[in-house]
């Protein structure tokens, strides 16, 4: 692998770490989340549910904003989780706000963090293994019908969101949480 391949992905998963607040003071005195962040970004995101295809093309659309629409060969491919878990938060971000960038699509990047059990994996403690199969939960929709260990748990709902789309379980939730 050459130099300026290298150089390349590492600049895109720096850029992406920032726009989920990794350089925000709170969060590095918490301990970091570089290991999580960048074994969000090496799982590749796949999906049982065809209408999932959206987030990851919504999750690719990051890196024609990163390269100014011309896409080294070093970040092409599949959609990874980050990517995908990224452009979702700012999806759900324009969702609640009037304004496209209010901001708090980092915030909400976090909450889908936490909601898949994965807030207490900070780089002092990382354990592989652990992130591993939680990702393996939530892109094999091994999580329970009501979401719990998912994007997304609900309080209530007849319906298994192991057959919903992701897109669909964010609006959900967000009736559910946020007075929609």
């Amino acid at each position: 692998m050459d130099k300026n391949y290298t150089d390349t992905r590492l600049s895109y998963l720096s850029w992406l770490c920032e726009l989920v607040g990794y350089r925000d003071k709170e969060r590095i005195d918490a301990g970091g989340y570089i290991f999580l962040l960048k074994a969000l970004y090496e799982k590749e995101f796949y999906w049982t549910v065809e209408m999932d295809a959206n987030r990851a093309e919504e999750g690719k659309a990051l890196r024609d904003e990163f390269a100014d629409g011309v896409v080294p060969d070093a970040i092409n491919g599949p959609c990874s989780v980050l990517e995908m878990m990224i452009g979702l938060a700012r999806r759900w971000d324009s969702e609640v706000s009037s304004d496209l960038d209010s901001g708090k699509s980092e915030s909400y990047f976090w909450i889908m963090i936490k909601n898949l059990g994965l807030e207490g994996c900070v780089d002092e403690s990382f354990d592989p293994e652990f992130v591993d199969r939680k990702l393996d939960i939530l892109l094999e929709r091994g999580y329970s019908k009501d979401g719990k260990g998912g994007l997304f748990p609900l309080k209530t709902g007849k319906d298994d969101l192991r057959k919903v789309e992701i897109w669909y379980q964010l609006q959900r939730y967000l009736m559910e949480n946020y007075d929609f």
